[in-house]
């Protein structure tokens, strides 16, 4: 399981040093869970 949050996908975008780190967890999307904020 990798949880991805904003600031790895802003790196990721942004195609930063940090976001070529990230890039194998956001890339494995079978793996992949991103928290969102829910009210309900």
């Amino acid at each position: 399981m990798n949880v991805v949050d904003s600031s790895c996908w802003l790196e990721y975008f942004a195609g930063s040093k940090v976001g070529d780190a990230v890039a194998a967890a956001i890339e494995d999307i079978s793996s992949l869970v991103i928290p969102i904020n829910n009210p309900l």
